[in-house]
């Protein structure tokens, strides 16, 4: 199980108000969302599966483990100054299906879990500190009304730890949430 977060902002081009002219955000910052998620994802997933290639099998089928890696809904519903983390979500998608199919002969299965908003330590600190705003995050969900549980996601990972049937997926886990551009 892999959860990778380089929190990385800003639109690809914005007007600066103290200069009073347009900038791009810096290919830099973009370098570190991707090198935080998608890189860190692939260190995290190819050392897992080389800690696996030689383990002994685990049931009939051949099969010798299982990686659970975390993406977003932000992979597929990137809002507005999300271009490094949405991009880099969306590469840890990319990767799935084609690790699948690079560690099917060593009996490894991946997937992804793209989670919607839950209810996790930074997320609870804004209902501290901006309780309207928490409140609203929540309301946003179309069912249920709330953010995820964190027994929920891990609920999620067991299935997909357990499924053999389960590889190359990408499943989203958000009470069907869809973001809005903003």
């Amino acid at each position: 199980m892999h959860c990778a977060v380089v929190a990385t902002g800003g639109k690809t081009v914005r007007f600066d108000k103290k200069t009073g002219a347009y900038q791009r955000t810096a290919t830099e910052e973009f370098e570190k969302a991707m090198l935080g998620v998608a890189v860190a994802t692939y260190r995290m997933a190819s050392v897992a599966a080389l800690g696996m290639a030689g383990s002994e099998p685990l049931n009939e089928d051949g099969e010798r483990g299982a990686i659970v890696l975390t993406s977003s809904v932000a992979a597929q519903d990137g809002q507005v100054g999300q271009i490094g983390y949405a991009s880099g979500k969306g590469a840890v998608n990319a990767l799935v299906l084609p690790m699948a199919r690079d560690l099917m002969d060593l009996g490894i299965r991946i997937n992804a879990i793209m989670p919607g908003t839950f209810a996790t330590p930074p997320m609870l600190q804004v209902k501290e500190t901006n309780p309207e705003v928490f409140e609203g995050l929540g309301k946003a969900v179309p069912f249920p009304k709330r953010l995820g549980l964190p027994a929920e996601f891990g609920s999620m990972v067991l299935e997909l730890a357990r499924n053999s049937y389960m590889n190359g997926q990408c499943i989203r886990l958000d009470g069907a949430i869809r973001m809005p551009p903003k």
